[in-house]
């Protein structure tokens, strides 16, 4: 399956459990534009991607959402491997592909993570 995901084509929902194989998704943006984000203030499992100017105001309205790209296992995140949009392609990459687990920060998520429901105990 391969996804395209152009300027102001609005953000798309990807469920990857809906279908099979390996799973590419392209972005008409270079790969320096290219952000990810995680809200793990609500424990979201979601894999946001889109543009690094998108992200400012906190609203994903060009990217793409990759439902349950994670799972929360023991408190921490790890990869989903059974929903898995495996690559990433860009604009500068040509017929080059990003592997999506290996570009993601997994430790930094956690660490952030981490952060966030230490801080919750806290407040408590």
């Amino acid at each position: 399956m391969t996804l395209y995901n152009g300027p102001d084509a609005g953000a798309d929902i990807v469920n990857e459990i809906l279908v099979s194989g390996t799973d590419v998704i392209s972005f008409d943006l270079l790969a320096s534009e290219i952000s990810y984000n995680v809200e793990i203030e609500t424990s979201s499992t979601d894999l946001q991607l889109t543009s690094s100017d998108d992200l400012t105001d906190g609203q994903n309205d060009i990217g793409a959402v990759i439902e349950d790209f994670f799972t929360l296992e023991n408190g921490d995140y790890a990869f989903n491997d059974d929903n898995v949009v495996e690559y990433l392609q860009t604009s500068d990459s040509g017929d080059q592909v990003y592997d999506l687990q290996a570009v993601v920060d997994l430790a930094g998520i956690n660490a952030a993570y981490d952060a966030t429901q230490t801080a919750s105990l806290e407040i408590a």
